[in-house]
């Protein structure tokens, strides 16, 4: 069974392959004295900018899709490094990038070209169906398999799979 690349049709413009130059949102709701919504002027990656050090971090503001995992590769050493929540900011062993945001939003230091961004997003309505497949299976007694097999239905429901793998 593989999960289809998520990267497919679920996940924003890819952020190692642009030298962003940030701008005001034209859309922009979350404006407050912390933080501004900012958009790229050349690959319109949304981002969110932080008003005390100026720093651009990528949320998931997309209203369908959700951070499922957070992980980068570092090409310099080849550490996979992750941030499992909010504020668990995690370097490579050799320090040359880290990572940071959980699954609230992406936040990258370092030099990106020295990066394979390895996260993952998934769309909520496909989520809330996993998430309720294993409630389903938890409440009716089901084994490990029949937990496997009501997420993988989910995942199937909603065109996530490869079915050529099966």
């Amino acid at each position: 069974m593989m999960v289809k690349d998520i990267k497919e049709a679920h996940v924003m413009p890819d952020w190692n392959d642009c030298e962003h130059e940030w701008q005001e949102a034209e859309d922009s709701m979350a404006t407050s004295e912390t933080h501004t919504d900012v958009a790229c002027k050349k690959c319109d990656c949304p981002g969110e900018r932080t008003e005390a050090t100026g720093e651009v971090f990528w949320p998931a503001k997309s209203t369908n899709t959700q951070i499922i995992q957070n992980e980068l590769e570092c090409t310099k050493c080849g550490d996979i490094i992750y941030s499992a929540h909010r504020h668990d900011f995690k370097y490579c062993k050799c320090g040359s990038v880290a990572v940071d945001g959980g699954m609230n939003y992406l936040r990258r230091v370092g030099n990106m070209k020295d990066t394979v961004d390895r996260s993952m997003y998934m769309d909520e309505d496909a989520l809330a169906d996993c998430k309720e497949a294993i409630r389903w299976a938890e409440d009716t007694d089901r084994n490990e398999l029949g937990t496997v097999l009501a997420v993988i239905r989910a995942l199937r429901q909603h065109g996530l799979l490869d079915m050529s793998k099966f």
